[in-house]
């Protein structure tokens, strides 16, 4: 698992590189290591979005709030050799052709990698966003990086940051949940599938799912994955104002296809994790575990007095 900047106790933006081997905890003790990358680094920024080609090795980071300057950022960079194998890490900055994104935080990207295109939707730059953006050659390699502006066809969703955004390869769709305004009310509890996300094979098109069963409660700043197998996403955690979760929900038929999506409670077995938001989680598709790092659990902005924690969870049998 590579993690990537962030808030940290005393300072309010890092840009700091880790890798963590044996992240699954299933073969290993796992061992946290800080990597030194080459080249001119990003600014320091949190809220940031990051996506991993694992075929090339190489994370996208794009936008967030930086450090200095104007706090809205939308800035691209690649890191090759992301998790510190196959050669040095390095960082490089990308500068693609086209109309770029207006400057966020608070935002999601997913990644398709068969056509290496990654999609933004939402998020803030002050006020709210709900546009979708596509950046082709996302990974820096096979020519050059270009933005996309898509305007799907359907209802649109409501503008929103501190939602999460799950990516079906297969289907070329993208599933989006809650969250809110950022740091505030309204929060929202509602699923979206973008059909045609990545703005190949046909008409982008917003479709509003409406799952059966019992949702969980509204939410930012949660953290979803998304099992490609069993066509089911997972959603930990987040905030809705004055409480914090731990919570975790399954959908069923997520992508909206193949049946009528449905919103399951999952009680794991052992102790679960602290109640907290802002958290990161991959998954490991192999092994069926869901990865959770950090968090917040604090009104506290900068992870002083212990609000901010450097934990690492495993989700064991993603349902």
């Amino acid at each position: 698992m590579i993690v990537y900047a962030g808030k940290i106790p005393s300072q309010e933006f890092s840009s700091d590189v880790w890798v963590l081997q044996g992240a699954n905890g299933a073969g290993g003790t796992p061992t946290w290591t800080q990597l030194a990358p080459a080249g001119p680094a990003p600014p320091a920024r949190h809220m940031h979005s990051m996506v991993y080609d694992r075929k090339n090795n190489r994370m996208v980071v794009f936008g967030g709030h930086i450090l200095g300057g104007t706090p809205f950022a939308n800035d691209l960079w690649v890191l090759q050799n992301a998790n510190g194998l196959g050669g040095t890490p390095a960082w490089g900055a990308l500068s693609p052709a086209g109309t770029a994104p207006a400057a966020r935080e608070w935002h999601t990207a997913v990644l398709d990698e068969i056509n290496n295109r990654m999609i933004v939707f939402g998020g803030t730059k002050g006020g709210l966003l709900n546009d979708v953006w596509v950046l082709d050659h996302a990974n820096g390699l096979g020519g050059m990086p270009s933005w996309i502006l898509l305007n799907p066809k359907g209802t649109v969703p409501a503008a929103r940051a501190g939602h999460t955004a799950v990516y079906d390869g297969a289907n070329n769709r993208m599933i989006v949940f809650g969250g809110g305004h950022g740091g505030g009310g309204p929060f929202y509890d509602d699923v979206w599938v973008l059909e045609h996300a990545n703005g190949m094979g046909g008409t982008s098109a917003w479709i509003a799912l409406s799952p059966t069963g019992t949702p969980p409660s509204v939410r930012e700043d949660h953290v979803a994955i998304y099992d490609p197998g069993s066509n089911r996403m997972v959603v930990f955690g987040g905030w809705d104002g004055p409480n914090y979760f731990n919570d975790v929900w399954v959908l069923e038929k997520a992508n909206g296809l193949g049946g009528t999506p449905k919103w399951l409670t999952v009680t794991p077995s052992g102790t679960p994790p602290s109640k907290r938001e802002l958290a990161s989680a991959v998954y490991d598709d192999v092994c069926h575990r869901m990865i959770l790092f950090g968090g917040s659990y604090s009104g506290e902005p900068i992870c002083n007095s212990g609000s901010c924690t450097n934990d690492v969870w495993v989700l064991k049998h993603v349902p």
